[in-house]
């Protein structure tokens, strides 16, 4: 290759470094300004606000709660004494009466 072309690709490519290079520090410049400026907006909660919040936050809490109890659930269901029950329950059910279980 004619070395020309080679400095004409190094050259692109330091243009495209460069132009890069600027607008990277050309953001870092915008970011730390606007880090010193105060704040313009303030968030207002007012007590209905603040009421909404509680009751989202709770019913998180017990949504959160429920779907732990039925992963454990799910995972060790013998562990569960009241699953056990309606097992029984259901298996008693399906059990015709004149058979004699006690054989």
């Amino acid at each position: 290759m004619p070395k020309r072309s080679l400095n004409r690709r190094a050259a692109r490519g330091t243009f495209w470094r460069n132009l890069l290079a600027t607008q990277a520090r050309s953001i870092e410049r915008r970011a730390k300004e606007r880090s010193k400026r105060p704040s313009t907006h303030q968030t207002v909660v007012t007590p209905g606000l603040r009421d909404m919040l509680d009751a989202w936050d709770s019913y998180q809490a017990a949504a959160q709660s429920e779907y732990e109890a039925q992963e454990r659930a799910r995972r060790a269901p013998h562990s569960s004494r009241r699953s056990e029950q309606r097992w029984n329950a259901v298996l008693n059910d399906l059990i015709p009466a004149d058979i004699d279980t006690q054989e």
